[in-house]
């Protein structure tokens, strides 16, 4: 998906926001802060979000974006071991190299035609092939690196020291300057996220968009989301709440798994279950999680952000190692919620906080004492400002 953000009739600058549709953790970023900038409208921008495989031999691309889905849903540990061996510098360096041949024409096209002002790279695959144009026509485009996972990133995010970049932690400036990029390459931002999170929503709205749902307006809410693939073992985590008779109306979202919302009505009708409410794709994520109490999810990096900006309990229920495990660290080690595993210690869990108002209230403090904040607008700001002369 290519989309052209236009900033009235008066566009005399261009930039170039590269991602890839691996996650949404990749694109969520890219599309808050490219909202961002398109609000001023005397900014004078052109925003264009590119998926940079969009032109890619459609073998090559369904090996990376539909291979990346399936093997972190049905083999996390094939996963996690090509995540382990890329930490190899052997290893990675000729993955990007030979990622960076299949697409270079197609960039080699982007950026020739399209001559950017600047450009920012949401994936670690695209920095290869984008400075390779660059090098090879001479060109004197400025080039960001927005690094997406927050905490942990991997190493194939730093292999160019002569690049600035934007990271989401000091936890990941850490982790680039163990890589050798300089103290003075590196800045720290919040996460970004729509800019919807930045704000909460009143009881209100809540109440009423419930009521639009057909969502109870009397129990606390449980939701469980897992992006757009749905979550693993979705249904046996509805099916142990269930058991329990947790006093709670419960949602989930079921993304575009029709398998797991057939399974799941299939499960509500048998049972004649007016709690439980199931949606497939949806873009009102952050409604979801304002009317809701407790969040069962994912760890993914846009995922876990959303629910703590929302001040919600999360409940991670699965991660991939390493990759996100600095987000289930931050989570449990600052007494934000929990990681299980467990639909059955899950299900126990959310029964007994549900009734227990002061360990609820002790985990929403411990959230607000964080001072999660969206990064979007300072993000943005730093972009235009970007290798501007003074």
């Amino acid at each position: 998906m290519s989309e052209k953000l236009k900033n009235g009739d008066k566009m005399n600058k261009k930039y170039l926001f590269l991602y890839l549709n691996t996650g949404g953790g990749h694109l969520a970023p890219a599309k808050a802060i490219a909202e961002q900038i398109n609000k001023n409208l005397e900014n004078n921008i052109d925003v264009i979000l590119i998926d940079g495989f969009e032109n890619a031999n459609k073998n090559f691309r369904d090996l990376i974006e539909k291979g990346y889905k399936f093997l972190q849903n049905k083999a996390p540990w094939f996963y996690e071991f090509i995540y382990a061996i890329n930490k190899f510098p052997l290893f990675s360096k000729s993955t990007v190299k030979n990622i960076s041949k299949m697409v270079y024409k197609d960039f080699e096209n982007l950026i020739t035609n399209e001559k950017p002002d600047k450009i920012v790279i949401f994936h670690s695959f695209l920095i290869e092939p984008t400075l390779n144009v660059i090098e090879k026509f001479n060109l004197k485009i400025p080039v960001l690196i927005l690094v997406t996972d927050p905490i942990t990133p991997p190493p194939i995010w730093f292999f160019k020291n002569n690049l600035d970049y934007i990271v989401f932690s000091d936890e990941a400036k850490k982790i680039a300057k163990q890589n050798k990029i300089p103290d003075e390459k590196l800045n720290v931002f919040p996460f970004a996220l729509n800019d919807k999170f930045s704000k909460g929503m009143s009881a209100k709205a809540i109440k009423e968009f419930k009521k639009s749902h057909e969502i109870s307006t009397e129990l606390p809410m449980i939701l469980i989301i897992g992006g757009a693939d749905g979550i693993p073992k979705g249904k046996k985590i509805v099916r142990q709440l269930i058991n329990s008779e947790v006093e709670a109306g419960i949602a989930i979202v079921c993304g575009r798994n029709k398998k797991l919302f057939n399974k799941i009505a299939e499960f509500k009708e048998k049972n004649n279950l007016e709690n439980l409410k199931i949606f497939g794709f949806v873009d009102f994520v952050y409604e979801l999680m304002s009317a809701s109490d407790i969040v069962i999810s994912k760890s993914g990096a846009s995922t876990f952000m959303e629910i703590l900006l929302t001040k919600k309990l999360p409940v991670i229920s699965s991660y991939l190692w390493e990759q996100e495990k600095g987000n289930v660290d931050f989570i449990t080690n600052n007494n934000l919620g929990i990681y299980e595993t467990s639909s059955k210690k899950i299900a126990k869990f959310c029964s007994e906080i549900l009734n227990d108002a002061k360990k609820y209230k002790n985990y929403q403090k411990n959230i607000s004492s964080k001072k999660i904040e969206n990064g979007t607008e300072k993000i943005a700001d730093f972009i235009i400002s970007y290798r501007e002369k003074k």
